[in-house]
């Protein structure tokens, strides 16, 4: 499975989680238009490859053991 997503993250106070000490706070409080840009948590661009084998059966003693499992990459 191959996943890409383009998007834009705008607001003028992000933030909730904190992942910028005092983002959230206004540098000019009586022109809130003038803080409207992109989010602290704005990600443009991301690629998601993900790919999965099933390794073969495997015969022999303790086959319930060995079968089912497979291989997933990230």
């Amino acid at each position: 499975m191959v996943n890409y997503v383009w998007s834009k993250s705008l607001d003028n106070s992000s933030d909730g989680e904190d992942f910028i000490p005092n983002a959230a706070q206004p540098q000019n409080s009586t022109q809130p238009g003038l803080e409207y840009g992109p989010s602290s948590f704005n990600v443009p661009q991301r690629f998601v490859w993900v790919a999965g084998y099933e390794l073969p059966k495997q015969g022999g003693s303790m086959a319930r053991l060995k079968d089912g499992w497979a291989l997933t990459v990230r």
